[in-house]
């Protein structure tokens, strides 16, 4: 009889697991406690928090709606901007200021990318599978994983065959916008990223080429 050991780490039952640490994950996290819920863990796959606005770096990155629609409605009172279309990183600031303020840290796991989850009947909880082995319990779950830092890349013809860098918005990490200084860009799509990145790339580059398959109807930006 061959006997097999699972090198898996098993917490005990909690009452709610949140998936990601981005808006959604800590007003569900909020609402938790609000409702005198402590019993709940966020798992975060990164190694901070934030989720779309930790992720998207890229010049020019800002909300494309007036800042007050990303205040939190229980926040709103103690909530103020520096503009009215704000940047990446003081949108990022407001979610580290509320997830202090509501003490939501110590509910955070890092480094826990979910992998699978499995409800179990008969026992009325769901188990869910971690990258590195962990297993929590719960009884019920909420996904916040949001969707914005999956970039869709299309394949062109030849593309294997371009010499120059590239890069996906979402992917924008530590480059900064002098790194594109006196060069020739293209950019491809005129979406709400790119109408924020373009202005900045034109402070510094030779040329800018923008390659979009629809033109979009743009207003000016009053703030």
């Amino acid at each position: 009889m061959m006997t097999i050991v699972l090198d898996i780490m098993i917490r005990d039952v909690e009452q709610c697991l949140i998936i990601g640490s981005g808006f959604g994950g800590l007003c569900q996290a909020i609402k938790l406690k609000k409702a005198n819920i402590q019993n709940f863990t966020i798992l975060e796959k990164e190694s901070s928090l934030g989720g779309t606005w930790r992720d998207n770096t890229y010049p020019g990155a800002a909300c494309d709606v007036p800042s007050s629609l990303y205040s939190y409605s229980f926040d709103i009172a103690q909530t103020t901007w520096t503009s009215d279309y704000t940047e990446q990183k003081g949108i990022l600031q407001y979610i580290h200021k509320v997830a202090k303020k509501y003490d939501i840290q110590k509910h955070i796991i890092y480094q826990q990318n979910v992998c699978r989850m499995e409800y179990r009947e008969e026992e009325f909880v769901w188990y869910v599978f971690t990258d590195d082995g962990s297993l929590y319990k719960a009884k019920c779950v909420v996904t916040a994983v949001g969707q914005l830092h999956h970039p869709k890349i299309p394949v062109f013809p030849g593309v294997k065959a371009f010499k120059g860098g590239m890069v996906h918005t979402s992917k924008f990490g530590s480059r900064q916008l002098e790194d594109y200084a006196d060069k020739n860009v293209a950019v491809i799509g005129s979406g709400a990223s790119a109408v924020q990145l373009i202005p900045e790339l034109q402070k510094v580059c030779r040329n800018v080429y923008v390659f979009q398959r629809t033109p979009n109807y743009i207003l000016p930006r009053l703030d």
